[in-house]
């Protein structure tokens, strides 16, 4: 199988469109926990330009092959804990789902860690996605937890758990160094 990894880059204004589907898709705005809807150019330019890049960052997920955005990586960065509060969305993974979600993750980690100086990147997944919990626990973070009733659903009838999950810097280089093994077992 052709597998080329995805790479991260900063999130554009031209990147609304795509941004703009994927939130009107209603199977992507249910994994979200929100109610899908088409949102305007205008709508979308401004959350794009509300990230500071220093506290409040995105970044593009691209593919390796064409460069076209099939994701996007958001994160809030807590400065003076040293901690990222990271979530990822993969909008068009293509046919190597799991190997595109661990790559952008681990290009993720490598950049929060190496560059925006992070000791803790931390994640909160709903409790019903259990297959996407088992990923990030394969990506070495830890679960820490469970938050009863953290959030409401989209209909704002329901509250939902979260399933925390956190990894630590110092833990980093040994669960990449696995991770990038076990990529190469799956034949990528």
């Amino acid at each position: 199988m052709t597998f080329s990894r995805p790479t991260l880059r900063a999130l554009q204004v031209s990147d609304s469109i795509s941004l703009s589907n994927w939130l009107a898709n209603p199977k992507l705005a249910a994994a979200m926990n929100i109610a899908p809807q088409q949102y305007t150019p205008d709508a979308m330019a401004r959350y794009i330009l509300s990230f500071d890049e220093r506290v409040r960052v995105a970044r593009a997920v691209v593919s390796g092959s064409s460069q076209a955005i099939i994701g996007i990586l958001t994160v809030t960065i807590d400065e003076r804990h040293k901690l990222a509060v990271y979530n990822l969305m993969v909008a068009e993974p293509g046919e190597a789902k799991e190997a595109v979600i661990i790559t952008a993750t681990m290009a993720a980690f490598d950049w929060l860690f190496d560059e925006m100086r992070v000791e803790k990147i931390a994640t909160r997944i709903s409790a019903h996605r259990e297959g996407l919990a088992a990923l990030m626990e394969k990506l070495g973070m830890r679960r820490e937890g469970v938050l009863k009733g953290e959030v409401l659903s989209t209909d704002g009838t329901t509250r939902l758990d979260q399933l925390a999950h956190g990894l630590l810097a110092v833990d980093w280089p040994q669960i990449r160094s696995g991770t990038v093994e076990e990529l190469k077992r799956m034949g990528f």
